[in-house]
């Protein structure tokens, strides 16, 4: 009846999350400081989607905004699953036992089936940009977020 009740809870406030575990029921509280990077994504989901339409309008070709499309749309999947599989680790300090199995899962698909779809439909300066840009990203995530909990711990 407790563990109701925390779910409940849990389910209220969204900055609460209930992760299951063996059919232990454990709730965390999420750093706000992953807040700045739902808003960084954010943004740069609109930029991507302003450069597609841009090369769009540049290059009337069907090939080729069919193969951008297909680039946005994987990109957009590999970042979602990367940030969420951080926020959920950063959440349980980084115990990788308390992630559920839908998010690995989510994660592994993006990154086995997206992926060699990036290799067989693009060139191999896109297929760069596709590999690239995540890498870049997910680092960049991580020392803001760095730089964010520092900065709150000294003007605290």
């Amino acid at each position: 009846m407790a563990k109701i009740q925390e779910l409940q809870k849990a389910q209220l406030f969204q900055h609460l999350e209930a992760i299951q575990l063996n059919g232990v029921t454990k709730i965390i509280n999420i750093n706000h400081d992953m807040k700045l990077i739902k808003r960084i994504t954010s943004w740069l989901s609109s930029v991507l989607m302003l450069f597609l339409v841009t090369y769009w309008y540049t290059d009337y070709h069907l090939d080729t905004a069919i193969d951008i499309s297909v680039l946005f749309t994987g990109e957009i999947w590999i970042i979602y699953g990367a940030i969420s599989i951080y926020e959920q680790l950063k959440a349980v300090k980084f115990q990788f036992k308390y992630i559920p199995r839908k998010s690995w899962f989510i994660f592994i698909i993006t990154h086995i089936i997206i992926w060699p779809i990036f290799y067989l439909l693009f060139t191999e300066k896109e297929f760069m940009i596709a590999y690239l840009f995540p890498g870049i990203m997910l680092p960049l995530f991580l020392i803001i977020d760095i730089i964010a909990i520092i900065g709150r711990k000294i003007f605290n």
